[in-house]
């Protein structure tokens, strides 16, 4: 199982406004703007590590949603994504356990 975390023990910087909101990666420099799917990914991962299936009721709670095969897979991409950025990061459970 992947279990997703934040790359960095650094505090994000977070800008909201309306309908998009603004995140400043303080170790890379760099500024994402993000959707609300994005952000409330990346927020629940700040609070608590989480693999596709935790993150999948998250967000299904939050946006009053069900879960389908377009919410797994757009947060899926998102989690790609974001792992590119270098925002967070992946291990598996054998990675946990040693």
């Amino acid at each position: 199982m992947q279990i997703w975390h934040l790359h960095s023990e650094q505090p994000l910087r977070w800008e909201h406004w309306r309908d998009q909101s603004a995140l400043y990666q303080i170790a890379s420099g760099e500024t994402h703007f993000l959707n609300p799917l994005g952000v409330a990914i990346l927020m629940q991962l700040e609070f608590n590590s989480a693999d596709l299936n935790q993150l999948c009721n998250h967000i299904a709670m939050e946006f009053d949603c069900l879960i389908d095969d377009d919410l797994r897979s757009q947060i899926a991409t998102s989690l790609t994504r974001f792992d590119e950025l270098g925002l967070i990061r992946c291990q598996y459970d054998a990675e946990l356990a040693t």
